[in-house]
């Protein structure tokens, strides 16, 4: 049996709710198929108050195996670098993850947030947020560069955000079957099998690319490829079957480091400054931000 423990910094929760969307297996068929007792998920256990600082405890002492750590949502480390923004059981988040990957046999951080610190990173990143190991595309985030789990990989990183249910499920295989290694991993430690494409390479609109119809604005038709998304990496054309994924609405690629980029969000690479046509509403808050503190 190999033991899960699944936790949430700052995060939306959607790389969880993208899990329990995997299809096959189904996210609960992959634990039957994969031997995995979940120790304790903040959305999914039962367990609350003095229960979770038991299990916490049982991992620390050693005698509850942590086979795998996960992680979704970034690292507060405000303010201060003091960790205090976000206490959890009286103590600051981040120190409990801290000690829980010492103890860990592997350690996966995933969605972009947790990977790379994502958008909570945004403008001047004051709350201190940072990934388990990298910041952007800088390596350190809380661990440090040097940072090795028990069995000798640094933290895997599988971005998205959300990240692809298959990417999370096939990681965890991948991880627990012993496939993979240091040699399996790329510059930012994501799954090459997954990462080492660009989106352009499997999008549905690439045909627009053949006639150099480019689109120039967010939710435009066209080819993606010129001033938009798809030179993002992107995890394989599983991405892109029985899921929504960004190209499909022509918006910013989302499994990027450098997400959010350091200029303007809805600036495109031809210069144009566009909000999407046909998200208006639940994107409006992101262009506004930008518009009011400049880039």
């Amino acid at each position: 049996m190999h033991n899960l423990l699944w936790l949430q910094g700052a995060s939306c929760g959607g790389d969880t709710i993208s899990f329990l969307n995997s299809e096959q297996p189904s996210a609960l068929s992959s634990f039957e198929v994969l031997n995995i007792n979940l120790l304790w998920h903040p959305f999914l256990s039962r367990e609350q108050g003095d229960d979770v600082l038991k299990i916490f405890a049982s991992i620390l002492s050693g005698k509850t195996k942590l086979d795998i750590l996960i992680l979704e949502g970034a690292i507060p480390n405000g303010p201060d670098n003091t960790g205090r923004f976000f206490m959890f059981h009286g103590r600051p988040f981040r120190d409990w993850i801290a000690e829980f990957c010492k103890h860990a046999e592997m350690v996966m951080a995933v969605g972009t947030c947790a990977a790379f610190g994502g958008v909570v990173t945004g403008h001047e990143n004051i709350n201190e947020m940072s990934g388990l190991q990298f910041l952007h595309n800088q390596k350190g985030g809380l661990l440090g560069a040097d940072y090795v789990s028990k069995n000798r990989l640094p933290v895997v990183n599988v971005p998205g955000c959300p990240s692809h249910p298959d990417w999370i499920v096939e990681t965890m295989t991948a991880v627990l079957k012993g496939w993979l290694g240091m040699e399996d991993l790329d510059e930012f430690h994501r799954p090459k099998v997954f990462f080492s494409k660009l989106a352009h390479h499997g999008c549905p609109r690439n045909e627009y690319y053949e006639f150099k119809a480019s689109a120039i604005r967010y939710s435009q038709q066209g080819c993606l490829f010129e001033f938009l998304t798809a030179k993002e990496p992107c995890a394989s054309l599983t991405a892109m079957k029985g899921f929504g994924w960004a190209g499909q609405a022509a918006v910013p690629g989302v499994v990027s480091p450098v997400l959010p980029a350091p200029h303007h969000f809805f600036l495109t690479d031809n210069g144009h400054i566009s909000a999407p046509e046909k998200l208006g509403m639940y994107l409006l808050p992101f262009p506004l931000m930008y518009l009011k503190h400049g880039s």
